[in-house]
Parts: structure tokens; sequence; C-alpha cells
């Protein structure tokens, strides 16, 4: 975990209209090689708790907490076996999946593979991003990385 951070470079990303990142205003899903693309939030917590997160994104996921693998996962249109509820968009029925936080300062980091199929002579253009959602904040407080 410290790898990473020591090595990164972070940019400050805001996300937009019901939490979405929207990857393509700082990217695009087309550009070859095809990338893996890191985002991080950070969360406190009033004491140590279980919290379910409902996640949208396109193509391939990781999510760590405080650095330990959570859950990885795809969502790609084409292969019905990869494709997602709602019909391979993304939307927070996507995923929902249980987050264990600790006391204190909590470190969430997605990992986004920015290819929207496996096999990239089929990739399109119809971009990628992320949105996710605490479905119960009592006892968070969410936080700005610079905080």
């Amino acid at each position: 975990s410290s790898d990473l951070h020591d090595h990164a470079t972070w940019t400050q990303i805001h996300s937009e209209r019901f939490g979405v990142v929207n990857l393509n205003r700082q990217f695009y899903a087309s550009q070859e090689p095809s990338s893996l693309t890191w985002l991080r939030t950070f969360v406190d917590s009033d004491r140590e708790q279980s919290k379910q997160v409902s996640v949208g994104w396109i193509g391939q996921v990781w999510i760590f907490v405080n650095g330990s693998l959570i859950t990885s996962d795809k969502n790609f249109y084409y292969s019905d076996p990869g494709r997602k509820r709602p019909d391979g968009r993304l939307s927070l029925e996507n995923g929902t999946y249980a987050i264990p936080l600790r006391r204190g300062r909590n470190e969430i980091t997605i990992a986004l593979h920015s290819s929207i199929h496996d096999d990239a002579r089929s990739r399109t253009p119809y971009g990628w991003g992320l949105a996710m959602r605490y479905n119960d904040l009592s006892g968070l407080t969410l936080q700005s990385p610079g905080k």
C-alpha cells in the first residue's frame, strides 16, 4: 500500500450530479493502450462498523478499503455474462458491497480499467466512469483528500 502512495501523483476530481465521476472528462476510453486509473476518497467513521455502498461502473473495478481488497468485478456491455443490471450501463444497481470501516479516517481506493471490453479491437467510445453511494451515512463524515 505504501508503494502506491509513495509514487502516485493524485489529481483532485470532483464528482458530478448523483455522485458520478465521469472519467471521459480526464481520459478517453478508446485510447491505446488501455490503462488503469486509481480513484481515492476518504471517510471518517465514529466507530468500527460495516457500511453498504452501491457502486456503478463501466469496465472492470477493484475496491480497496484501508489497503485491503474488498471486491473486484466487471461490467461490460458486450457479452451477456459480463453485463450487469441494467443492461450493462453505469448505474448504482451494478453492485452493492459491504465495506469494513475502522474508527477514525478510512481510505477508499478504487482501480478502474479503462477498456470497455476485454478485446481491445472491439473497444467503443461510450465512455467510462464510476458512481458510489453509501446506503446509510449515519456515523460517517465524508472528507476530501486534502483534509
